[in-house]
């Protein structure tokens, strides 16, 4: 591919995928600048592979695939303590506003809210938010889509009743088992 169809192709992705996949990196790294750093460097990765002629059949899937890694590049475990952020702050704010500062100030009721779900639960969440398709986020986390399928639903269910919760009152982190674990209490 020539020098314009790749700055072209990349330019469009980059208006389509750069908010949901900076919100998906806040999340999970915990820090903006980590996340706009990474996020970064998905563009310039996607840009390298085109020029050099390579297909890239579902670009969103693959800056998804790419970002992860790139997180876990820059953390020892990607998915250990996933600082809240609020995703909705994100999406109001134009990108020269987001700092540290504004996404602090509703990180407490998020984390709240996001606190009854699992952490996988919690990636299944934040992957849908991030638009990507249940058949990409089963791909991404190597697991079945029926298993997407349940998990979002059980995370919707969490959310709605820790959202009707009383403010002020802690959320409970609920422990959804298996159905053999339910028959034995």
């Amino acid at each position: 591919m020539n020098e314009q169809a790749a700055t072209e192709q990349v330019t469009s992705l980059y208006d389509d995928l750069y908010p949901a996949l900076v919100r998906y990196a806040v999340r999970a790294s915990g820090r903006l600048d980590i996340a706009e750093d990474a996020v970064q460097e998905v563009f310039m990765r996607l840009y390298r592979e085109l020029r050099a002629g390579h297909v890239v059949e579902n670009p969103k899937a693959w800056a998804f695939v790419v970002l992860r890694h790139e997180l876990g590049k820059r953390s020892a475990d990607r998915f250990a303590g996933i600082a809240a952020q609020p995703l909705e702050v994100l999406d109001r704010l134009p990108a020269q506003h987001w700092n540290e500062e504004t996404i602090d100030s509703e990180r407490s009721e998020l984390d709240k809210l996001l606190g009854v779900l699992t952490p996988r639960e919690e990636q299944v969440f934040l992957l849908r938010l991030g638009a990507l398709k249940y058949k990409e986020i089963a791909g991404e986390l190597r697991i079945s889509v029926k298993s997407v399928c349940t998990m979002l639903s059980r995370s919707l269910r969490k959310l709605q009743r820790a959202a009707q919760e009383p403010v002020g009152q802690e959320p409970i982190r609920q422990n959804v088992g298996t159905r053999a674990s339910k028959t034995l209490q």
